[in-house]
């Protein structure tokens, strides 16, 4: 069976991390599985990132924007790498 995930990040707490033992345990059982993400912080087999911002949709270009303007005014609020 052929399953493709979409999801932020392959790391992390929360919806991540069940995505990420998902995509794994479909690979174990023999699928072919891939988990396409915004922000790939592993290596991991079948995981590939999105490298176009344009392909994330306009709620992750709109916050990337909100957290741009925002950045100047306090460090914390820088959430994405400067490569994405």
């Amino acid at each position: 069976m052929r399953i493709v995930q979409v999801n932020s990040s392959d790391s992390g707490g929360g919806a991540e991390a069940i995505a990420s033992a998902l995509h794994r345990e479909y690979r174990r059982r023999g699928h072919e599985a891939t988990l396409f993400v915004a922000w790939s912080q592993t290596n991991e087999a079948g995981v590939a990132a999105l490298a176009d911002a344009s392909l994330r949709g306009p709620w992750a270009r709109a916050a990337r924007k909100a957290t741009a303007a925002l950045a100047p005014l306090h460090p914390a609020f820088v959430l994405w790498p400067e490569t994405v």
